[in-house]
């Protein structure tokens, strides 16, 4: 975590997936990756 004085924070988190459009966001590397791929195969 950066905080607003700039120093670094580590902190371990835990996220629920529970569908598989989450999964496929998280296989591509996140939301934009997956948007770019899915206009690339629909064309």
């Amino acid at each position: 975590m950066l905080r607003t004085d700039a120093s670094v924070e580590a902190i371990e988190i835990t996220a629920a997936i529970e569908m598989s459009l989450e999964v496929e966001v998280l296989k591509a590397g996140g939301l934009l990756p997956t948007i770019l791929r899915r206009a690339s195969v629909d064309r």
